[in-house]
C-alpha cells in the first residue's frame, strides 16, 4: 500500500493520532503565591480559608493555609459593590481557549452582574471582541446548603484575527449589603488552548504523511 493510500485510510478509519495541545498556562491558577500574576480591583481580595475542620473548603485535606479570591458582596449601609481579578496572556489566532474556575456563593451574594470574561486583544493592548459567560443565574440555583459545596464553571471562545493576547476575567457588579453572608469565592482556575477541528486535522495530516515519509 503506498503512501497516500494508506494517509486515506487512516483518515477514513478515523484512527489519525492528532497532536495535544495544552499551554496558556496561567500564573499562579491556585492563588497560592498570593496575587502574583493577577491584577486586582475594586471590592476583591486574597482570602485564606480552612480545610475540613472550617469552613469553604475545596481541597478535601485540612490545609489552613488555603487561599483564594474572595468577591466581596457586602459593604456598610447598603452601599453597591463591585469588582472582580484578571490576568493577561499570550494567545494566537485560531485557537479556542477555555477558561475555568471553582467557585462557591454564599446564601447572600446577589450582584446585579456576574461574569466570566475572554477579552481578546491586539498588540496595542486594544480588545478585539469579548467571550462572556453570564454567571448570574448560577449564584441563586447554586446556593450550597454547605460552605465545602464548589462547582466548576467556564467560558470558551476561539481567537479571532489579530489577537496577541486574552485577558481571563471574573467580574461582579451592584452587589449589596443584605446584613450576612455575601461572598463569591473563587478557586483553582485554568486557562487550556486547543486549535480548532480544521486545524487539528490539518496538523494530524501533515504529522502523520512526515511520519511516513521517514519510514519510505
Amino acid at each position: 500500500m503506498t503512501t497516500k493510500t494508506t494517509l486515506m485510510a487512516l483518515v477514513g478509519a478515523g484512527t489519525i493520532m492528532l497532536p495535544s495541545f495544552a499551554g496558556a498556562a496561567l500564573v499562579n491558577p491556585s492563588f497560592e503565591n498570593g496575587t502574583t500574576g493577577w491584577t486586582l480591583f475594586g471590592a476583591v481580595a486574597l482570602e485564606t480559608w480552612a480545610d475540613v475542620d472550617g469552613t469553604y473548603a475545596d481541597t478535601g485535606v485540612d490545609n489552613p493555609e488555603d487561599y483564594g479570591m474572595a468577591l466581596q458582596g457586602w459593604v456598610p449601609g447598603g452601599t453597591e459593590h463591585n469588582g472582580g481579578f484578571f490576568q493577561d496572556s499570550p494567545a494566537t489566532v485560531a485557537l479556542e481557549y477555555t477558561y475555568s474556575a471553582n467557585m462557591h456563593f454564599e446564601p447572600g451574594f446577589n450582584p446585579t452582574t456576574f461574569e466570566m470574561k475572554l477579552e481578546w486583544r491586539d498588540s496595542g493592548g486594544n480588545t478585539i471582541s469579548q467571550t462572556i459567560t453570564d454567571l448570574l443565574p448560577l449564584t441563586t440555583s447554586n446556593n450550597p446548603g454547605s460552605p465545602s459545596d464548589w462547582a466548576t464553571y467556564s467560558v470558551t471562545g476561539i481567537a479571532p484575527a489579530g489577537t496577541t493576547e486574552v485577558r481571563t476575567t471574573i467580574i461582579f457588579e451592584g452587589a449589596t449589603d443584605v446584613g450576612g453572608l455575601q461572598a463569591g469565592r473563587v478557586d483553582n482556575v485554568s486557562l487550556v488552548a486547543v486549535p480548532e477541528p480544521s486545524s487539528t486535522a490539518l496538523l494530524g495530516l501533515g504529522s502523520l504523511a512526515l511520519l511516513f515519509r521517514r519510514r519510505r
